[in-house]
């Protein structure tokens, strides 16, 4: 249900992950994999500029796929994640958590591109990160 390519120094529990993704499918009944990816910020920035046409880093970009068993990948940036963790004054693993749900949810067709769909997108979220008994 889940590959995870890390391609930094930052550990994460991939059995967490694993059922974080398989809650977040059956919550929104959905079946596939996906795959993610933990890259530095030169790694993102560099993939922010190309698919994005941002010269920034981010903590997290979604790609989905129209592949049978594949729904996309997510990638994330561990070390921007952590910094802006630390601006929130949250846990870093809290942070990740609701970065990679947010992934997840942009896979699954979420968007935030206007207002109502950003407090949508917040709101599912908030609402999942609570079934997961993960406060934030």
């Amino acid at each position: 249900m889940l590959e995870v390519n890390n391609f930094t120094n930052f550990s994460i529990d991939k059995e967490l992950f694993s059922t974080i993704v398989k809650r977040v499918m059956e919550k929104e009944g959905k079946k596939g994999n996906i795959s993610s990816a933990l890259v530095t910020e030169e790694e993102i920035r560099r993939i922010n500029k190309i698919y994005r046409k941002k010269d920034d880093s981010t903590d997290v970009l979604a790609f989905s796929y129209s592949r049978k068993n594949l729904i996309g990948e997510i990638i994330l940036c561990p070390a921007k994640i952590k910094k802006n963790a630390k601006k929130e004054g949250v846990a870093f693993e809290e942070e990740l958590i609701r970065v990679f749900v947010h992934g997840i949810l942009h896979l699954l067709g979420y968007r935030h591109k206007r207002e109502e769909e950003e407090k949508e997108m917040s709101k599912k979220t908030r609402s999942i990160l609570r079934d997961l008994k993960i406060i934030c």
